[in-house]
């Protein structure tokens, strides 16, 4: 039993020096933000060259178009809603809508067939349907994978 109190007293002598540790990192942190505008300099060209490669929300991608295109972000986001509104109308028919350098987006028909339901091993029926599928460009695979 005497163990148990002395280790209880410990805990709270090794907690008391943590807290004194903290606060000379809270004075430590004017020192780094002094060196962070060298450090945002010399990273600001990565961040900008990222953000212009892969923009990842729809209003980061209307931004860097508008930019790149020179157009105001209205016109871009129009610009992207026509092409939207081709694709879904494009894909209904036979052929397919095609985004040259990137794809085609066409509808199949599935067939029907059995699978196996991997949890219980019974066998289950799948009706036939309708999907979308997307079909990557060579262009796009060699821009992406490398040409090999």
């Amino acid at each position: 039993m005497a163990k148990a109190p002395a280790v209880k007293a410990k805990a709270p002598e090794t907690k008391a020096p943590a807290a004194k540790a903290k606060a000379p990192a809270a004075k430590a942190a004017p020192v780094a933000k002094a060196k962070a505008p060298a450090a945002k300099a010399a990273a600001a060209p990565t961040a900008k060259k990222a953000k212009a490669i892969a923009p990842k929300t729809k209003a980061q991608i209307l931004a860097q178009l508008a930019e790149d295109a020179g157009i105001t972000k209205a016109q871009a986001t129009a610009a992207l809603q026509s092409i939207a509104d081709m694709t879904y109308a494009g894909a209904k028919s036979d052929e397919g809508f095609t985004i040259p350098g990137i794809g085609k987006m066409i509808k199949v028909q599935r067939a029907a067939r059995i699978a196996r339901n991997p949890a219980t091993g019974d066998m289950v029926k799948i009706k036939a349907k309708k999907a979308l599928k997307f079909r990557i460009a060579k262009a796009a695979k060699d821009a992406v994978l490398g040409v090999s």
